[in-house]
């Protein structure tokens, strides 16, 4: 049975661009665990002593395929639209934006505290903000806001300067 976790594994492996997943892809290979569970009851010692083996394979297959998955999402910034995984695959990159906006220099904040401006209504650790709102959040509140995508970090006004003088450039 982790024959099936491993075969996506190299299929992914060998791909350049991230391979799909579909759900009835997963929902077979869940069927076929569920069948072994039912039986359970019935197997032999040394039965058991497989499917558990079987199990801890499947948990660490299982481990690798998601590590590659979720490197190769922020590599190629890329989310498969007809995956099981899709939704992951979505939070990872919003994740990341988060991720890049806390260590950059050019977003603006204090005490490790950073300005979002909320562009949509939305509720942030049980708070409602308003569109055009802009508040002063904590890592936690900061990283919620962007994985609902309320809106968007502030940054310091020189980047947008510099980047109105690079395109007015070109």
């Amino acid at each position: 049975m982790s024959e099936h976790y491993l075969r996506i594994l190299r299929e992914e492996l060998r791909s350049k661009t991230l391979s799909s997943i579909p759900p009835s892809r997963v929902n077979s290979i869940r069927k076929a665990f569920e069948n072994a569970y039912v039986e359970l009851h019935d197997l032999p010692d040394v039965s058991r002593e497989v499917l558990k083996l079987t199990i801890e394979k499947t948990m660490r297959d299982l481990e690798r395929l998601s590590t590659i998955r979720l490197v190769k999402t922020i590599m190629l910034k890329q989310i498969d639209q007809n995956s099981i995984d899709k939704e992951i695959g979505k939070y990872i990159l919003l994740l990341l934006e988060a991720e890049k906006a806390i260590l950059s220099p050019f977003t603006l904040g204090h005490s490790e505290k950073y300005y979002f401006k909320f562009k949509a209504k939305c509720e942030v650790d049980n708070k409602l903000y308003k569109p055009g709102e802009i508040a002063l959040l904590t890592i936690s509140e900061f990283i919620e806001a962007v994985l609902k995508e309320c809106g968007q970090p502030i940054t310091h006004p020189v980047i947008k300067i510099f980047s109105t003088l690079q395109n007015n450039r070109q």
